[in-house]
């Protein structure tokens, strides 16, 4: 939770996002996780499991689509 409170980002926002947004599959860092993003306030949240690896803000679509492309090397 770090990462979330030096980007001024609640505990509470978090959740909200987890349970009102639709996520997409992703696979960054040799694992497969959901991200969640809000397009309106840039914030980016990825969930491996029940633990949260990932709490960005000012995150463009474009890097959302970049996750979305991303496959494991085979």
């Amino acid at each position: 939770m770090k990462r979330s409170i030096e980007r001024n980002i609640t505990q509470k926002q978090i959740i909200n996002m987890i349970k009102t947004i639709k996520p997409f599959k992703y696979y960054h860092e040799g694992a497969w996780k959901l991200g969640y993003y809000d397009a309106k306030t840039g914030v980016l949240i990825g969930r491996r499991g029940d633990t949260i690896t990932t709490v960005i803000d000012n995150v463009k679509l474009n890097y959302i689509n970049n996750l979305k492309e991303a496959k494991p090397w085979e």
